[in-house]
């Protein structure tokens, strides 16, 4: 049956599974095999186009994944957080930034969301976060969740 289904194009390889490491070992073996006899190469670019991309490359300006963003910055980060996420009700939580310093400012409906906006507010880089021994959230919201009356 083996002999049928592989052909030139698309040859098949009889694998032991009694091992999982073993099997993922001879899979790399017959991927680095196939790989080598194809002998895959990048194709030449055109001049023109080399002089163009070194000509866009210039104009490039980079800005380092690890320099410091300024209060807009991470406010703009914070929002578009906010937006992305479907558990907070859009334009319920606003951000204010001030030295690095979250302020949020708004009303949610459950506590499960006031929770997910501090963890997702935490994820942010450059949001200063103080030592954990400290007992309110620190982020200094006045976002404000009702408690449910029970009973």
């Amino acid at each position: 049956m083996l002999s049928q289904t592989s052909t030139t194009s698309a040859p098949s390889s009889v694998l032991p599974a009694d091992h999982k490491w073993f099997s993922r070992l001879a899979i790399a073996a017959v991927l680095v095999a196939a790989l080598d006899a194809i002998n895959p190469r990048s194709p030449a670019a055109d001049l023109a186009v080399r002089d163009e991309m070194a000509h866009m490359a210039n104009d490039l300006k980079v800005k380092l994944s690890g320099a410091p963003r300024d209060d807009t910055d991470i406010a703009r980060a914070i929002a578009h957080v906010l937006e992305q996420n479907m558990q907070v009700p859009e334009g319920k939580v606003q951000a204010r930034v001030q030295d690095g310093w979250a302020m949020l400012e708004g009303e949610v409906e459950y506590e499960y969301q006031r929770h997910k906006v501090e963890r997702m507010v935490r994820q942010v880089r450059d949001v200063v976060q103080p030592p954990r021994r400290r007992r309110w959230p620190w982020w200094r919201a006045t976002c404000w969740c009702p408690r449910r009356r029970t009973g």
